[in-house]
C-alpha cells in the first residue's frame, strides 16, 4: 500500500459519503479526484492559483473548483462538514528556519486557517489536516488563539519520514 493510499484508508474513516468537503489549497494533486471517484462526491475545492483553478476545472469539469484564500474564504458560516487540510499549512510554513520558533507572521497565518476552517464547520464537524510536521510542533499552531476545536487528535501514517493526520473537532 502506497502513501496515497493509506492516507486515503485513514482520512475515509473519517467521512461519510454525503459530508460536504472544503478541500483547501486543493493545488494540482490527485487527492480530491481519488476521493470523489470513491463516492465522496460533494466536494469543493479551493486553492489561489487562478491557473491551478481554471486547469483542474478543465480536467476534472464534474468537480467544483473554486478561486479563493484559505486565510480569508468566503464561504458562509457553518457550510461544511469536514475541512480538509492536505499540507497546504505546511506551505505558510516553508520560509521558516527552524520548526521550533516559527515567526509570528507563520503563527498568525496558521491562527487565521484555524479560525476560517472553523467558521466554515457546521456544529460537529471536522477539520482534517495531513502533514509532515511533528505534533510537538504543529499542535501549538492548531490549538492557538479563539476558534471551535476542543482538542485535536493526531494519527500517524507511517511511511518513510512519517505523516500526521490531525483531527480537529468543533
Amino acid at each position: 500500500m502506497n502513501v496515497l493510499q493509506k492516507v486515503q484508508t485513514l482520512i475515509c474513516s473519517h467521512l461519510k459519503k454525503d459530508d460536504r468537503i472544503l478541500m483547501l489549497g486543493c493545488g494540482n494533486s490527485p487527492f480530491s479526484k481519488i476521493l470523489f471517484d470513491h463516492g465522496y462526491q460533494n466536494i469543493v475545492n479551493v486553492d489561489y492559483s487562478e491557473v491551478v483553478i481554471e486547469n483542474m476545472k478543465k480536467r476534472h469539469p464534474e468537480m467544483e473548483w473554486v478561486l479563493g484564500n484559505m486565510l480569508d474564504l468566503s464561504f458562509e458560516p457553518g457550510s461544511f462538514d469536514v475541512v480538509l487540510d492536505k499540507a497546504a499549512m505546511d506551505a505558510l510554513m516553508t520560509k521558516e528556519e527552524s520548526s521550533w520558533n516559527p515567526s509570528q507572521e507563520t503563527k498568525d497565518a496558521a491562527l487565521r486557517v484555524c479560525v476560517q476552517a472553523s467558521r466554515v464547520l457546521r456544529p460537529s464537524g471536522k477539520f482534517l489536516q495531513i502533514s509532515f510536521q511533528q505534533p510537538h510542533f504543529r499542535k501549538p499552531l492548531l490549538l492557538q488563539g479563539d476558534h471551535k476545536w476542543k482538542g485535536i487528535d493526531v494519527c500517524r501514517i507511517p511511511k518513510g519520514l512519517g505523516y500526521f493526520l490531525y483531527i480537529g473537532k468543533t
